[in-house]
């Protein structure tokens, strides 16, 4: 089985929802996250998905069902490459893990049953 190694895989593998809509804003929130990442610390965005601690899905197995939604992902990265995030959010978390975040972050925003970004 193929193991989560690119950044589209990534965006793929940790977008969260019950339905297309919910998946679809959380790859698009998540991809921000990992462009902004990557502009501000002035690396690749494969670089900053590579970072296990902080992007889980990163060298792990493929979520059951996700696979269907590869093409989707590509365009979400392809279309944040081109047009530019849709926020300035520099970190985010499933509702259970935003514990684990930095202090003082400030919340921006949420997807229904995804994550939760923050600046």
């Amino acid at each position: 089985m193929p193991k989560v190694t690119s950044v589209v895989d990534v965006i793929l593998a940790e977008a969260g929802g019950r339905t297309p809509f919910e998946r679809l804003a959380d790859m698009l929130n998540i991809a921000s996250v990992i462009h902004n990442r990557a502009v501000t610390g002035r690396i690749s965005p494969e670089d900053v998905v590579s970072v296990q601690s902080e992007f889980n899905a990163y060298g792990g197995d493929f979520p059951d069902g996700v696979e269907e939604m590869r093409k989707v992902a590509e365009q979400v990265w392809a279309q944040i490459q081109r047009t530019g995030p849709v926020h300035r959010g520099m970190f985010y978390a499933t509702p259970r893990a935003v514990g684990n975040l930095p202090e003082g972050l400030q919340r921006i925003g949420a997807v229904n049953n995804g994550h939760v970004y923050f600046i």
